[in-house]
């Protein structure tokens, strides 16, 4: 029986499949499994998945959903997760890569750490070299102070106020026992919406489990035009993502104990009301102090507010002020509001002087 089960899923993934693969060999831990999961591709990525399995059929394995169908991505990481034999599971992202030492040190951590479900740390993002250059390299804030284990529901918190924070599937390690209890993956989110299928995964996992966050970086997350996020970006979709998030949150809430349900449901409604209203900022101005006309605005905030009547739990007086001070103040003005409450004074004055220097 293997220590931990690595899968892998992929579609049309020619071009970095070889590399996710060979960072997985790379690893200093040599106690794993390899499930390469096909989500129905139709280029020479199943070729070289199947070298790998020819090559080395005790330690890599090939999986496809039924009639070589494309499920997407969350589809997918769960049918490697059923095939999984090993005490620890990881994800690899087809087009990222892994550093020699990210299974060594996470499984280190989560034998120090028998209270932590889930482990994971910051990943640097980089731009593919086809990409044209201009952008730079970076390092994912990880938006926690230290290296530390935090108990549920506090890192809920923290990713659903910050989606930035969130770590790829491709940076954790999880215990599989505790984690086989939460059904994986939710499937309903894919096209547009996988955006955000971890996200959801991992509301799941931090409103129940205590998990270790570190410092350290262990993997490369690639940027590039065919990857998720940039289809994403390019369709304007991430909006819809988020509010289909909340819409199921909403629901998943009410699984939980009442105590629990109550909290977490007042703090969802609250982020949902600012991913509302930062949407009527970006359309209403559209990135200028110029106003839009006011039969546009009008029906931004209709929709806006059915938005709202469909996600949040319920009516606050706090939301209702907060809405007409948006809508009566200057952009100008509730801009910096808004980063002094969330980046403190010093951070808020750094974003604003960035932004007028663009």
């Amino acid at each position: 029986m293997p220590c931990v089960s690595v899968t892998i899923n992929f579609l049309n993934s020619e071009r970095y499949l070889k590399e996710s693969i060979e960072s997985v060999f790379s690893q200093t831990f040599k106690d794993w499994e390899l499930l390469l999961v096909d989500d129905g591709s139709a280029d020479k990525s199943t070729e070289i998945a199947l070298l790998y399995v020819n090559e080395y059929p005790d330690k890599v394995h090939y999986f496809t959903h039924e009639g070589f169908e494309n499920r997407g991505a969350a589809a997918s990481r769960n049918l490697g997760m059923r095939h999984a034999c090993g005490e620890f599971v990881a994800f690899l992202d087809s087009d990222d890569v892994w550093h020699p030492n990210k299974l060594e040190e996470q499984v280190f951590v989560l034998r120090a750490y028998p209270q932590a479900a889930m482990v994971y740390g910051p990943g640097y993002f980089f731009y593919d070299a086809k990409g044209g250059g201009k952008q730079h390299d970076f390092m994912q804030p990880l938006g926690i102070n230290g290296t530390r284990v935090i108990e549920p529901p506090s890192l809920f918190f923290a990713f659903i106020q910050n989606f930035n924070i969130t770590p790829s599937p491709s940076g954790i390690l999880l215990r599989h026992e505790p984690i086989k209890h939460l059904d994986g993956f939710v499937e309903d989110f894919r096209g547009i919406y996988q955006v955000v299928d971890d996200q959801v995964f991992y509301a799941k996992v931090t409103l129940h489990y205590p998990v270790y966050v570190d410092t350290r970086c262990w993997y490369h997350y690639r940027l590039h035009s065919d990857s998720c996020g940039a289809q994403t970006k390019q369709k304007k979709s991430m909006f819809q993502a988020q509010v289909k998030y909340f819409r199921w949150l909403k629901d998943y809430i009410k699984t939980l104990p009442t105590s629990i349900s109550k909290q977490v449901g007042h703090k969802v409604d609250r982020y949902l009301w600012e991913s509302l209203m930062d949407e009527i900022m970006t359309r209403q101005y559209n990135g200028h102090w110029i106003i839009r006309p006011l039969r546009k605005r009008i029906a931004l905030y209709q929709e806006m507010i059915s938005h709202w009547r469909k996600s949040a739990s319920g009516f606050q007086i706090q939301w209702f002020i907060s809405f007409v001070i948006w809508l009566l103040f200057p952009y100008c003005l509730v801009r910096p509001i808004k980063f002094v409450k969330r980046e403190g004074f010093l951070g808020a004055v750094h974003r604003i002087i960035r932004s007028l220097s663009l």
